[in-house]
C-alpha cells in the first residue's frame, strides 16, 4: 500500500523526501507525551508499516532544546486504575 501521507496528525509534521520518511514531534513547549500525541503516534505506525514508498523514517523534534519529554504525569493520574 502508498500514498499520500495523512494530513490528519495533531503533534506530528510529515513529509517525505524520496524513500525517507520524516516526522517532527509538535507539542510545545517540551513535548510532553500526551495521549493525543500517543494516538498519532499509533496512527503513524499503522500507516507506516503499509507505506511501501519509504524505507527510513526519521523522528526529530521540533521544538528547539528538546526531543522528547516525559509521558503527562497529570495524564497518568487522572485515569482509572482498573481497581489495580
Amino acid at each position: 500500500m502508498s500514498g499520500d501521507i495523512p494530513d490528519n496528525f495533531k503533534y506530528l509534521r510529515v513529509h517525505r523526501e524520496g524513500k525517507i520518511l520524516n516526522v517532527e514531534i509538535d507539542n510545545p513547549p517540551i513535548n510532553l507525551i500526551t495521549i493525543p500525541l500517543l494516538l498519532d503516534f499509533i496512527n503513524l505506525t499503522k500507516w507506516a508499516q503499509d507505506d511501501e514508498e519509504s524505507t527510513v523514517l526519521v523522528l526529530r523534534s521540533n521544538v528547539e532544546g528538546f526531543f522528547i519529554a516525559h509521558f503527562d504525569v497529570e495524564a497518568l493520574l487522572s485515569m482509572d486504575s482498573g481497581g489495580a
